[in-house]
């Protein structure tokens, strides 16, 4: 599913479950934003992955196998973002939100 229709269908569903257990609005949006990207990115649904392997005129394989590293980081930061909630919202609260 693309991130858009993802972000329309899960938000109002994760939204609310996620506010009732204390999570901060803004940080379960980046939350499902991060995930998503991690979502195109890997097989067996990663849309990037069908885009930019016929262009770059590789197999999808061999695009993944170069691209993991960059999964792995984001999946880290995935964890620092879900875990550590001051890494998300350090921003918005220097500027008063």
């Amino acid at each position: 599913m693309d991130d858009y229709a993802s972000v329309i269908v899960l938000g109002p569903i994760l939204a609310p479950i996620a506010w009732s257990m204390g999570v901060d609005p803004l940080q379960i949006g980046v939350i499902i934003c991060v995930n998503l990207v991690i979502g195109l990115a890997t097989p067996p649904f990663g849309i990037t992955l069908f885009v930019t392997s016929p262009m770059a005129g590789v197999t999808i394989e061999e695009t993944f196998k170069e691209g993991w590293p960059m999964v792995v980081a984001s999946v880290a930061v995935l964890l620092l973002v879900t875990f550590v909630p001051p890494i998300t919202l350090w921003l918005p609260r220097a500027f008063g939100y």
